[in-house]
C-alpha cells in the first residue's frame, strides 16, 4: 500500500480538475470516512482534495486469473496471418476511439492485411463506422460490440498481436491490466495511471495524445516479433502483483487497521 502523503514524479491535474467542482459540495461528507482507497496514485491525487492524505492507501484493481492462462506470448506475431489490433472499452471520446480508424489507417500502408477488432458500446460508434469508411479501411475494421469479461474476451487478447489503449485521461485502466496479464504488448497512453503501471519500452510502450503517435508505436512494435515477445513477458510480470489473491490481502490489511484503530479510540 502507499499513502498519498509521499510526493509524487507526475501531474495529475488535468485528470481532476474536470471532475472536482461537483464533488467540492460534498468534501465534508467524503472526509468523513476512516480510510480510502485509491487504486491508482492518479486517483489518490483527485480524492485528496476531499479528503486527509493519511486516510488514503493506493491498491491497484485485481484481473481474473483467466487472463493469465491465454496463449504464450512467443504465439504472436506470426507471419503466417495478418497483424490484428484490438481495442477494448466504451466508444467514447474520452477514450479516444475517435483516433482509432486515423491509426488504423497509417498502420494499414505498412500491413495491409491488418485488421482492428473493437470490443466495446457507444455513442461513437456510428463515427467509427463512417470514419473508416471515408478512410477506405471499413473492411479492415470489426465491431463486435460489448463482449463478455468472462466468457469471450480471454480469446480476444490470446489473438491480439497489440492492444491498443488511446484514452484521454484514466484513473486505471480495467483493458490495461487485461491485456497485459494476457502477455500482449501494449500502446497505451502517457496519462493518469497508464504510466505508473508500464514502463515504457519495457511493459509497454507509452505515447503522447497524436494519432500518429500510436501508428508509430503499433508499427514498430508489429514490425519487431523479438520486442513485442519481451514486452509481453515484461507486462505479464508485471500484472501477477494484481493477481485477485494478493489484492485481497491489500485490501484486507485496511480493514484489519481500520477495525484495529477503532477498537483503540476512546
Amino acid at each position: 500500500m502507499t499513502n498519498h502523503s509521499v510526493s509524487f514524479a507526475y501531474d495529475y491535474s488535468p485528470f481532476w480538475q474536470p471532475l472536482a467542482k461537483f464533488l467540492y459540495p460534498y468534501k465534508e461528507l467524503i472526509n468523513s470516512v476512516d480510510r480510502v482507497i485509491a487504486v491508482s496514485e492518479a486517483a489518490a491525487i483527485f480524492i485528496g482534495h476531499f479528503v486527509s492524505g493519511e486516510k488514503i492507501s493506493v491498491i491497484p484493481n485485481p484481473v481474473h486469473e483467466d487472463y493469465f492462462e491465454t496463449g504464450e506470448t512467443d504465439s504472436r506475431n506470426r507471419t503466417s496471418r495478418g497483424k490484428t489490433v484490438l481495442y477494448v472499452g466504451r466508444l467514447s471520446r474520452e477514450k479516444g476511439v475517435h483516433k482509432l480508424p486515423s491509426i488504423l489507417k497509417t498502420v494499414s500502408e505498412e500491413f495491409s492485411d491488418v485488421q482492428l477488432i473493437i470490443a466495446g458500446s457507444g455513442y461513437l460508434s456510428k463515427f467509427i463506422d463512417l470514419t473508416a469508411k471515408l478512410k477506405g479501411i471499413r473492411n479492415k475494421v470489426r465491431m463486435l460490440g460489448k463482449v463478455s469479461r468472462e466468457g469471450s474476451l480471454p480469446s480476444l487478447y490470446e489473438r491480439a498481436d497489440a492492444v491498443v489503449v488511446p484514452s484521454l485521461r484514466e484513473a486505471f485502466s480495467i483493458t490495461l491490466l487485461e491485456a497485459m496479464a494476457s502477455g500482449c504488448p501494449v500502446v497505451a497512453s502517457r496519462v493518469g495511471g497508464m504510466k505508473e503501471i508500464i514502463k515504457d519500452g519495457h511493459s509497454g510502450v507509452l505515447v503522447g495524445g497524436k494519432a500518429s503517435d500510436f501508428a508509430d508505436a503499433l508499427l514498430r512494435v508489429l514490425s519487431d516479433p523479438s520486442l513485442s515477445k519481451e514486452l509481453g513477458w515484461n507486462a505479464r510480470k508485471v500484472a501477477s502483483k494484481c493477481r485477485p489473491r494478493k489484492i485481497a490481502e491489500q485490501v484486507e490489511e485496511v480493514y484489519r487497521d481500520v477495525a484495529a484503530s477503532r477498537n483503540t479510540s476512546p
